[in-house]
Protein backbone atom coordinates (compact mmCIF):
# COMPACT_ATOMS: atom_id res chain seq x y z
CA UNK A 1 0.00 0.00 0.00
CA UNK A 2 2.92 2.38 0.87
CA UNK A 3 4.76 1.71 -2.45
CA UNK A 4 1.60 2.83 -4.14
CA UNK A 5 2.01 6.15 -2.56
CA UNK A 6 5.42 6.55 -4.00
CA UNK A 7 5.03 6.08 -7.45
CA UNK A 8 2.47 8.18 -6.85
CA UNK A 9 5.10 10.83 -6.52
CA UNK A 10 7.19 9.12 -9.63
CA UNK A 11 4.34 9.26 -11.86
CA UNK A 12 3.69 12.88 -11.35
CA UNK A 13 7.34 13.80 -12.00
CA UNK A 14 7.17 12.18 -15.19
CA UNK A 15 4.32 13.84 -16.33
CA UNK A 16 2.05 10.81 -16.03
CA UNK A 17 -0.46 12.81 -14.20
CA UNK A 18 -0.96 11.86 -9.66
CA UNK A 19 -1.67 8.70 -8.61
CA UNK A 20 -4.19 8.78 -5.75
CA UNK A 21 -3.89 5.76 -2.68
CA UNK A 22 -5.06 4.49 0.27
CA UNK A 23 -1.97 3.13 2.79
CA UNK A 24 -1.70 1.50 6.37
CA UNK A 25 1.16 2.66 8.47
CA UNK A 26 1.26 1.32 12.28
CA UNK A 27 -2.09 0.08 11.90
CA UNK A 28 -3.88 3.45 11.04
CA UNK A 29 -5.22 4.11 7.40
CA UNK A 30 -3.71 7.08 5.44
CA UNK A 31 -4.77 8.78 1.91
CA UNK A 32 -2.61 10.24 -0.24
CA UNK A 33 -3.70 12.33 -3.28
CA UNK A 34 -2.36 15.76 -5.22
CA UNK A 35 -4.42 18.96 -5.94
CA UNK A 36 -2.69 21.25 -8.11
CA UNK A 37 0.48 18.96 -8.25
CA UNK A 38 0.86 19.40 -4.08
CA UNK A 39 0.82 16.09 -2.57
CA UNK A 40 -1.54 16.02 0.33
CA UNK A 41 -1.66 13.13 3.16
CA UNK A 42 -4.73 12.78 5.95
CA UNK A 43 -5.01 10.34 8.34
CA UNK A 44 -8.28 8.36 8.11
CA UNK A 45 -7.96 6.16 11.35
CA UNK A 46 -8.41 2.08 11.48
CA UNK A 47 -11.48 1.79 9.07
CA UNK A 48 -10.01 1.02 5.95
CA UNK A 49 -13.43 0.83 3.75
CA UNK A 50 -13.86 4.49 5.15
CA UNK A 51 -9.98 6.06 4.01
CA UNK A 52 -12.03 4.60 0.44
CA UNK A 53 -14.75 6.83 0.57
CA UNK A 54 -12.87 9.46 1.78
CA UNK A 55 -10.11 9.63 -1.32
CA UNK A 56 -13.26 8.93 -3.55
CA UNK A 57 -14.76 12.29 -2.58
CA UNK A 58 -11.24 14.25 -2.94
CA UNK A 59 -11.42 12.92 -5.99
CA UNK A 60 -14.86 14.39 -7.17
CA UNK A 61 -13.80 17.46 -5.15
CA UNK A 62 -11.01 18.21 -7.16
CA UNK A 63 -12.11 17.07 -10.33
CA UNK A 64 -15.06 19.46 -9.90
CA UNK A 65 -13.18 22.67 -8.49
CA UNK A 66 -14.16 22.15 -4.91
CA UNK A 67 -11.48 21.07 -2.64
CA UNK A 68 -10.05 24.79 -1.98
CA UNK A 69 -13.62 25.35 -0.12
CA UNK A 70 -12.85 23.53 2.24
CA UNK A 71 -9.96 25.86 3.98
CA UNK A 72 -12.65 28.58 3.94
CA UNK A 73 -14.05 27.01 6.96
CA UNK A 74 -10.11 26.92 8.57
CA UNK A 75 -11.04 29.76 11.32
CA UNK A 76 -14.35 28.46 12.12
CA UNK A 77 -14.10 26.57 15.52
CA UNK A 78 -16.35 23.94 16.55
CA UNK A 79 -17.20 25.24 19.76
CA UNK A 80 -18.37 28.41 17.96
CA UNK A 81 -20.30 26.03 15.06
CA UNK A 82 -22.29 24.53 18.56
CA UNK A 83 -23.01 28.06 19.88
CA UNK A 84 -24.58 28.84 17.07
CA UNK A 85 -26.75 25.90 16.38
CA UNK A 86 -27.86 25.81 19.69
CA UNK A 87 -29.12 29.19 19.26
CA UNK A 88 -31.14 28.34 16.23
CA UNK A 89 -32.52 25.37 17.82
CA UNK A 90 -33.26 26.29 21.26
CA UNK A 91 -37.29 27.33 20.71
CA UNK A 92 -37.73 24.49 18.28
CA UNK A 93 -36.34 21.29 18.95
CA UNK A 94 -37.71 19.21 22.10
CA UNK A 95 -34.66 17.38 22.38
CA UNK A 96 -33.03 20.68 23.03
CA UNK A 97 -31.89 19.66 26.87
CA UNK A 98 -30.46 16.76 26.00
CA UNK A 99 -28.07 18.06 23.06
CA UNK A 100 -27.03 20.31 25.95
CA UNK A 101 -25.95 17.04 27.85
CA UNK A 102 -24.00 16.13 24.62
CA UNK A 103 -22.21 19.56 23.84
CA UNK A 104 -20.78 19.33 27.21
CA UNK A 105 -18.93 16.07 26.19
CA UNK A 106 -17.94 16.71 22.57
CA UNK A 107 -16.52 20.58 23.46
CA UNK A 108 -14.34 19.50 26.56
CA UNK A 109 -13.25 16.72 24.21
CA UNK A 110 -12.51 18.86 20.95
CA UNK A 111 -11.92 22.11 23.22
CA UNK A 112 -10.77 25.17 20.43
CA UNK A 113 -9.84 23.12 17.62
CA UNK A 114 -11.61 24.31 14.36
CA UNK A 115 -13.21 22.30 11.84
CA UNK A 116 -11.13 21.68 9.17
CA UNK A 117 -8.87 20.58 12.02
CA UNK A 118 -11.22 17.81 12.91
CA UNK A 119 -10.54 14.63 10.50
CA UNK A 120 -12.79 11.11 10.63
CA UNK A 121 -10.10 9.44 12.89
CA UNK A 122 -10.57 12.02 15.94
CA UNK A 123 -14.14 10.96 16.29
CA UNK A 124 -13.08 7.69 16.34
CA UNK A 125 -10.53 8.78 19.49
CA UNK A 126 -13.21 10.50 21.03
CA UNK A 127 -15.53 7.33 20.53
CA UNK A 128 -12.85 5.92 22.33
CA UNK A 129 -11.86 7.99 24.71
CA UNK A 130 -15.74 8.19 25.76
CA UNK A 131 -15.78 4.39 26.09
CA UNK A 132 -12.85 4.66 28.72
CA UNK A 133 -14.58 7.59 30.39
CA UNK A 134 -16.54 6.96 33.78
CA UNK A 135 -18.80 9.00 35.72
CA UNK A 136 -18.74 10.24 39.42
CA UNK A 137 -20.49 6.31 40.58
CA UNK A 138 -17.86 4.54 38.49
CA UNK A 139 -19.62 3.50 35.61
CA UNK A 140 -18.83 3.85 32.03
CA UNK A 141 -21.55 5.59 29.38
CA UNK A 142 -23.47 3.33 27.58
CA UNK A 143 -23.38 3.17 23.90
CA UNK A 144 -26.71 4.37 23.34
CA UNK A 145 -25.70 7.65 25.39
CA UNK A 146 -22.28 8.17 22.93
CA UNK A 147 -25.11 7.32 19.66
CA UNK A 148 -27.06 10.32 20.83
CA UNK A 149 -23.79 12.60 21.09
CA UNK A 150 -22.37 11.29 17.50
CA UNK A 151 -25.75 11.79 16.45
CA UNK A 152 -25.72 15.61 18.14
CA UNK A 153 -22.32 16.09 15.84
CA UNK A 154 -23.56 14.85 12.82
CA UNK A 155 -26.50 17.26 12.86
CA UNK A 156 -24.26 20.38 13.65
CA UNK A 157 -22.29 19.27 10.80
CA UNK A 158 -24.93 19.01 8.87
CA UNK A 159 -26.50 22.46 9.75
CA UNK A 160 -23.29 24.27 9.38
CA UNK A 161 -23.16 22.70 5.53
CA UNK A 162 -26.19 23.54 4.93
CA UNK A 163 -26.29 27.07 6.07
CA UNK A 164 -22.68 27.41 3.97
CA UNK A 165 -20.42 28.09 6.97
CA UNK A 166 -18.83 24.75 6.20
CA UNK A 167 -17.82 22.50 3.20
CA UNK A 168 -17.97 18.87 4.52
CA UNK A 169 -18.82 16.49 7.45
CA UNK A 170 -15.84 15.03 9.14
CA UNK A 171 -18.51 12.71 11.05
CA UNK A 172 -20.45 11.59 7.65
CA UNK A 173 -19.07 7.91 7.57
CA UNK A 174 -18.71 7.60 11.84
CA UNK A 175 -21.04 4.17 12.39
CA UNK A 176 -22.78 4.29 15.63
CA UNK A 177 -21.91 1.80 18.02
CA UNK A 178 -24.59 -1.30 18.12
CA UNK A 179 -26.81 -0.95 21.52
CA UNK A 180 -28.34 -3.75 23.60
CA UNK A 181 -30.99 -2.22 24.90
CA UNK A 182 -34.16 -3.99 24.21
CA UNK A 183 -36.00 -4.12 27.57
CA UNK A 184 -38.76 -6.62 28.05
CA UNK A 185 -39.63 -5.17 31.55
CA UNK A 186 -43.73 -5.17 31.66
CA UNK A 187 -45.03 -4.95 35.31
CA UNK A 188 -48.26 -7.35 36.40
CA UNK A 189 -51.47 -5.79 37.47
CA UNK A 190 -50.37 -6.18 41.06
CA UNK A 191 -47.13 -4.61 40.79
CA UNK A 192 -48.86 -1.77 39.01
CA UNK A 193 -51.15 -1.11 41.66
CA UNK A 194 -48.49 -1.19 44.20
CA UNK A 195 -46.81 1.21 42.28
CA UNK A 196 -49.68 3.60 41.80
CA UNK A 197 -50.31 3.61 45.34
CA UNK A 198 -46.79 4.48 46.15
CA UNK A 199 -46.82 7.31 43.79
CA UNK A 200 -47.71 11.25 45.64
CA UNK A 201 -50.87 12.32 43.98
CA UNK A 202 -49.70 15.15 41.44
CA UNK A 203 -48.00 11.79 39.73
CA UNK A 204 -50.70 9.64 39.84
CA UNK A 205 -52.41 10.64 37.03
CA UNK A 206 -49.42 10.88 35.11
CA UNK A 207 -48.57 7.58 35.77
CA UNK A 208 -52.14 6.17 35.12
CA UNK A 209 -52.15 8.14 31.52
CA UNK A 210 -48.85 6.31 30.55
CA UNK A 211 -49.59 2.59 31.83
CA UNK A 212 -52.80 3.09 29.52
CA UNK A 213 -51.90 4.92 26.47
CA UNK A 214 -48.17 4.12 25.60
CA UNK A 215 -47.72 8.03 25.46
CA UNK A 216 -44.03 8.73 25.97
CA UNK A 217 -43.63 11.41 29.30
CA UNK A 218 -42.77 14.50 27.02
CA UNK A 219 -45.80 14.17 25.59
CA UNK A 220 -47.90 13.46 28.72
CA UNK A 221 -45.93 16.31 30.27
CA UNK A 222 -46.59 18.87 27.27
CA UNK A 223 -50.45 18.15 27.53
CA UNK A 224 -52.69 21.27 27.43
CA UNK A 225 -56.79 21.65 28.05
CA UNK A 226 -57.51 21.80 24.66
CA UNK A 227 -55.80 18.78 23.54
CA UNK A 228 -58.03 17.02 25.94
CA UNK A 229 -61.45 15.24 24.56
CA UNK A 230 -62.44 13.28 26.95
CA UNK A 231 -66.43 13.01 26.42
CA UNK A 232 -65.33 11.37 22.81
CA UNK A 233 -62.23 9.71 25.05
CA UNK A 234 -59.41 11.01 23.10
CA UNK A 235 -55.90 13.08 23.23
CA UNK A 236 -55.49 14.86 20.26
CA UNK A 237 -51.04 15.21 19.98
CA UNK A 238 -50.53 17.64 17.41
CA UNK A 239 -46.92 17.02 15.59
CA UNK A 240 -44.56 19.62 18.27
CA UNK A 241 -45.81 17.31 21.04
CA UNK A 242 -44.39 14.05 19.39
CA UNK A 243 -41.15 12.64 19.20
CA UNK A 244 -41.88 11.98 15.27
CA UNK A 245 -43.26 15.17 14.55
CA UNK A 246 -46.58 13.53 13.58
CA UNK A 247 -49.83 13.87 15.08
CA UNK A 248 -52.30 10.93 16.15
CA UNK A 249 -55.03 10.31 18.17
CA UNK A 250 -54.20 8.59 21.23
CA UNK A 251 -57.79 6.74 22.41
CA UNK A 252 -58.41 6.73 26.48
CA UNK A 253 -59.06 3.91 28.76
CA UNK A 254 -62.44 4.45 31.01
CA UNK A 255 -60.20 5.03 34.22
CA UNK A 256 -57.63 7.68 32.41
CA UNK A 257 -60.87 10.00 31.44
CA UNK A 258 -62.33 9.51 35.12
CA UNK A 259 -58.91 10.06 36.39
CA UNK A 260 -58.46 13.22 34.00
CA UNK A 261 -62.25 14.68 34.86
CA UNK A 262 -61.21 15.20 38.46
CA UNK A 263 -58.11 17.34 37.30
CA UNK A 264 -58.26 20.92 38.25
CA UNK A 265 -57.76 23.38 35.87
CA UNK A 266 -55.65 26.43 36.86
CA UNK A 267 -56.42 30.18 35.84
CA UNK A 268 -54.05 30.69 33.47
CA UNK A 269 -52.00 27.54 33.39
CA UNK A 270 -52.81 25.88 30.20
CA UNK A 271 -51.14 22.40 30.88
CA UNK A 272 -52.82 19.35 32.47
CA UNK A 273 -50.73 18.53 34.68
CA UNK A 274 -49.18 20.77 37.74
CA UNK A 275 -47.77 20.87 41.39
CA UNK A 276 -48.51 23.78 43.23
CA UNK A 277 -49.72 25.63 40.20
CA UNK A 278 -46.76 25.01 38.05
CA UNK A 279 -46.60 22.72 35.38
CA UNK A 280 -44.76 19.77 36.26
CA UNK A 281 -41.32 19.29 34.27
CA UNK A 282 -39.48 16.13 35.87
CA UNK A 283 -40.97 13.87 37.79
CA UNK A 284 -37.43 11.14 37.69
CA UNK A 285 -37.38 11.37 41.47
CA UNK A 286 -40.81 10.92 42.67
CA UNK A 287 -41.11 8.06 40.03
CA UNK A 288 -37.89 6.57 41.47
CA UNK A 289 -39.15 6.50 45.12
CA UNK A 290 -42.26 5.61 44.30
CA UNK A 291 -41.04 1.95 42.60
CA UNK A 292 -38.51 1.59 45.69
CA UNK A 293 -41.56 1.83 48.27
CA UNK A 294 -43.52 -0.68 46.19
CA UNK A 295 -40.35 -2.75 46.14
CA UNK A 296 -40.42 -2.82 41.87
CA UNK A 297 -36.60 -3.13 40.32
CA UNK A 298 -35.33 -2.42 37.28
CA UNK A 299 -38.20 -0.37 35.96
CA UNK A 300 -38.09 2.60 34.12
CA UNK A 301 -41.03 5.26 33.18
CA UNK A 302 -40.66 4.69 29.78
CA UNK A 303 -41.34 0.99 30.26
CA UNK A 304 -44.84 2.23 30.64
CA UNK A 305 -45.44 2.45 27.18
CA UNK A 306 -44.04 -1.45 26.86
CA UNK A 307 -46.68 -2.49 29.21
CA UNK A 308 -49.32 -0.30 27.15
CA UNK A 309 -48.42 -2.06 23.79
CA UNK A 310 -47.66 -5.53 25.68
CA UNK A 311 -51.48 -5.69 27.17
CA UNK A 312 -52.89 -4.41 24.17
CA UNK A 313 -51.20 -7.11 22.31
CA UNK A 314 -52.66 -9.87 25.24
CA UNK A 315 -55.86 -8.63 24.87
CA UNK A 316 -55.99 -9.39 21.41
CA UNK A 317 -56.00 -5.98 19.65
CA UNK A 318 -54.35 -5.34 15.79
CA UNK A 319 -50.73 -4.37 15.45
CA UNK A 320 -51.55 -1.69 13.22
CA UNK A 321 -53.78 0.21 15.47
CA UNK A 322 -51.69 -0.56 18.44
CA UNK A 323 -49.16 1.34 16.12
CA UNK A 324 -51.37 4.26 15.50
CA UNK A 325 -52.62 4.92 18.85
CA UNK A 326 -48.59 4.71 19.79
CA UNK A 327 -47.32 6.81 17.47
CA UNK A 328 -44.31 3.79 16.43
CA UNK A 329 -43.29 4.48 12.43
CA UNK A 330 -41.90 1.14 12.00
CA UNK A 331 -42.90 -2.52 12.48
CA UNK A 332 -38.88 -3.09 13.57
CA UNK A 333 -39.04 -0.78 16.63
CA UNK A 334 -42.71 -1.68 17.37
CA UNK A 335 -41.90 -5.75 18.25
CA UNK A 336 -39.20 -4.15 20.62
CA UNK A 337 -42.09 -3.31 22.60
CA UNK A 338 -43.82 -6.21 22.67
CA UNK A 339 -42.81 -8.74 25.69
CA UNK A 340 -43.86 -12.25 25.67
CA UNK A 341 -44.36 -14.25 28.75
CA UNK A 342 -44.04 -18.01 29.24
CA UNK A 343 -47.89 -17.47 29.99
CA UNK A 344 -48.56 -16.29 26.69
CA UNK A 345 -46.50 -19.27 24.88
CA UNK A 346 -48.41 -22.02 26.92
CA UNK A 347 -51.69 -20.57 25.01
CA UNK A 348 -50.67 -21.71 22.18
CA UNK A 349 -50.71 -25.36 23.18
CA UNK A 350 -54.04 -25.24 25.50
CA UNK A 351 -56.85 -26.78 24.32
Amino acid sequence: MLWQARTGVSALRAGKGPIMAVYKRNDVWWIDYYVNGRRKRERIGTNYKLAQQILAKRKVQIAEGKYLEKRQESNLRLDKLIELYMEHTKDKKRSHKRDITSTKKIVEFFKMKTIAAISPYMIEEYIAQRKRSTNQHGRSPKPATINRELAFLKRVFSWGIENKMISSNPAKYTKLLKENNIRDRVLTAQEFERLLAACPQHLQPIVLTAYYTGMRLGEILGLTWDRMDLSKGFIILTPELTKTNEGRLVPLHQRVIDELSKQKRIKGIAHVFTYRGQPITVIRKGFTKACADAGISDFRFHDLRHCAVTNWIRQGHDYFKIMVATGHKTMSVFKRYHTVSEDDLKKLVRG
